[in-house]
């Protein structure tokens, strides 16, 4: 039996606004449940011509995203995430900085598995709004051991809804109109399968970490539930980070009405997202999104971003398979060409934000970083992504030197 977690007070939002819009299926890899998988991504330089200054890192990482109506039962919609990942590491290293080309691993996975865990606010499908169920099968992860094995290993991570802390999570967010419920779920076994010796990940078939689950939306097409708004929330075992919020889209070959008109990091054929890093002080790095255009014109969109260390990056932009070039200044726009019916696979532009930290790095600092997109024309058509730096040494307990953090918590009271 798992052994209680104990839940703190609320960890204040780093951004100015009170939530952030973020690709849910994203935020579930950076969190508990699937965060093992980004934790590999070494310092993350994803695309050399945006970012030709970063350090050259023998390991990579992307996504893979789909979310589907199943064709036999339509009240089922099937997500999968695969998690494209290569590099050699090794469990005696530390640092997960590059070590003799060897990725070393973060020192809280223990304790994240442990201690934390991830609301999912599930969205109940127009328009009875019955309540949906959630039903994740166990996350694939796969390695080669010793590195120049060619016979892959894998092992399931189980994992499970918790009810108990169901209730926190209700009295922090509380939802009162009935069109969604949240939902928290762990890891079983309360540790991550990391191999005990030095591995290696392989980008192929099947990927190295591979997500699938449903949604069972009860008495209604899952296809009305296209764009309803999903939320992340993760408790680390300190201290909540988030919510993120975004809405579900949907892959379809005829345009489904919800989905957004515009999204990061989705359906962007060969491309590579940075979500999370390790940073060091004077080594430049980057955040890359990609921004999909799913209307059938194209569309300018003006582009800002905050930095919760309020950092001074500088932006390049550029399309698949072409070079990137600088941008203006914030704000700046960026045009996306057309898709076809249906939107899916969009054209996507990439960008790229790259900053050199002069300052100490702390073994606490966590930036935040937010890009969003507005249409010039139409501004209800948006798109938003926020991605994470953090300190080679980087601690969960945040909470502890956060000296503002009581006067927070009793306006929560």
């Amino acid at each position: 039996m798992n052994s209680p977690k104990a839940v703190p007070p609320t960890d204040p939002d780093p951004r100015p606004s009170q939530k952030v819009k973020l690709l849910w299926t994203q935020m579930l890899v950076f969190t508990g449940l699937l965060s093992l998988a980004l934790l590999l991504t070494g310092t993350g330089c994803e695309y050399d011509a945006a970012c030709s200054t970063c350090p050259g890192v023998s390991s990579s990482s992307n996504l893979n995203y789909r979310a589907e109506v199943s064709a036999t039962d339509h009240k089922m919609l099937g997500v999968w995430v695969d998690i494209v990942a290569s590099g050699v590491y090794s469990p005696a290293l530390t640092s997960p900085l590059v070590g003799d080309g060897v990725l070393g691993l973060p020192s809280y996975l223990d304790d994240l598995a442990q201690k934390g865990y991830l609301a999912i606010r599930v969205p109940h499908a127009p328009p009875t709004y019955t309540v949906s169920i959630l039903d994740p099968d166990p996350i694939e992860f796969r390695y080669y051991m010793p590195p120049s094995s060619s016979t892959a290993i894998t092992v399931p991570i189980a994992i499970t809804r918790v009810l108990a802390y169901e209730g926190t999570v209700n009295t922090l967010y509380p939802i009162s109109d009935g069109h969604s419920h949240w939902e928290v779920w762990w890891i079983e076994d309360d540790h991550f399968p990391v191999p005990t010796d030095t591995f290696r990940l392989e980008e192929g078939w099947p990927q190295a970490i591979e997500v699938s689950f449903r949604i069972d939306f009860s008495d209604a097409n899952a296809a009305e539930c296209a764009g309803c708004p999903m939320e992340i929330l993760l408790y680390n075992g300190y201290t909540f980070i988030g919510p993120f919020q975004a809405p579900l889209v949907m892959a379809s070959s005829t345009p489904l009405p919800g989905n957004p008109l515009a999204a990061f990091d989705q359906g962007c054929a060969t491309t590579k997202a940075t979500y999370m890093q390790y940073i060091t002080p004077t080594v430049p790095f980057s955040h890359t999104h990609w921004l999909g255009n799913y209307d059938t014109v194209t569309r300018t969109f003006t582009i800002t971003a905050t930095s919760s260390q309020n950092w001074a990056y500088t932006y390049y932009y550029g399309r698949v398979g072409q070079p990137f070039q600088p941008a203006p200044s914030l704000p700046f726009t960026v045009s996306v060409g057309h898709g076809a019916p249906g939107g899916w696979p969009p054209p996507c532009v990439g960008i790229s934000a790259i900053h050199t930290p002069s300052i100490a790095i702390t073994d606490t600092l966590r930036e935040t970083f937010y890009i969003a997109a507005t249409s010039t024309v139409s501004p209800d058509v948006q798109a938003d992504v926020t991605s994470f730096a953090m300190a080679p040494g980087y601690q969960l307990d945040e909470a502890k030197f956060k000296l503002y953090l009581p006067l927070v918590l009793r306006t929560r009271n």
